[in-house]
């Protein structure tokens, strides 16, 4: 008989622990889950610089219009504006130099500098255009 006795208080005790334990657990994930974006919410801003540098990288394949679709779906239409951001940064540096290039279109730096922007921005044929210009203002300009 005492063993019965013991044996449902053992039962017992398991049950009532058992249900403490699942309490537990469901108030911990119901927590957890409350801070999870805060948790994660700077890998989706690094998530966001890694579309961003990717979307940079195929603008020129045809895949891109499709792939830019669909991150601005994702990320807002700002996406657009930070992938062409380097690009609208280097024209306007190309049309300061090309108004300081009126002023001293002597200037060897000045040429220099458009060179490396065009160059940067894959039109290769006004690089190598700008970057003999500047030769041929400094014969020594190294090559």
């Amino acid at each position: 008989m005492k063993t019965k006795k013991i044996s449902k208080k053992i039962h017992r005790g398991i049950l009532y622990g058992a249900i403490a334990l699942g309490c537990f657990i469901a108030v911990s994930n119901t927590y957890a889950s409350q801070q999870l974006p805060e948790l994660f919410y700077p890998y989706i801003e690094e998530g966001k610089g890694a579309v961003i540098t990717y979307l940079s990288r195929i603008k020129p394949l045809p895949v891109f219009e499709a792939e830019l679709s669909r991150y601005k779906s994702e990320y807002g239409e700002d996406i657009q504006n930070e992938v062409f951001r380097e690009d609208a940064l280097r024209k306007k540096r190309i049309t300061a130099l090309e108004d300081g290039l009126k002023k001293q279109p002597q200037s060897r730096d000045i040429l220099y500098a458009l060179s490396l922007l065009y160059k940067e921005g894959g039109d290769e044929k006004k690089a190598s255009y700008y970057l003999e210009k500047a030769r041929t203002v400094d014969p020594l300009f190294p090559n």
